[in-house]
Formats: structure tokens, sequence, C-alpha cells
């Protein structure tokens, strides 16, 4: 997949997921801050451990319906 059609699918497919999950993230002012990019990297930013095992189950699932493959061993 082309570098510009990957942050094409990766941005509609986060903004479908943060609609639904935003407010799991951690609050910063008047932000939530739920996930950070990096090039191909992904940090979610939770306030518990089940609230981060929920949103990556969420996360996959919402790739998976774009196509793509979410790596929750790579580390």
């Amino acid at each position: 997949m082309s570098p510009t059609l990957f942050k094409i699918y990766i941005q509609k497919a986060l903004e479908l997921w943060q609609k639904k999950y935003a407010k799991m993230g951690l609050e910063i002012q008047d932000t939530t801050v739920y996930s950070m990019l990096f090039t191909d990297d992904q940090l979610l930013i939770a306030q518990d451990y089940e609230d981060s095992e929920h949103m990556t189950g969420k996360l996959i699932d919402e790739y998976g319906l774009w196509g793509l493959k979410l790596n929750v061993k790579k580390n």
C-alpha cells in the first residue's frame, strides 16, 4: 500500500473509532488524548488497563473493516 493511501485509510478508520472511544483517553486541560501516531506506529492512551484492552480490541476491529492489520506484538 502506498504511504498516501495508508494515511487516508488510517485517518478515516481513526475518525470513526475516535467517535466511539475518545472519552476513554487521558484528559489534558480541555482535550482528550487517546492515540498518538508516528509514521506507521501508534500508541493508545487509556486511563486504566481495562480501557486499554477494550480500546485495542475495538481498534483492531475497525482497522479490519478497512483491510488493515494491527501488530500488537510489536514493541
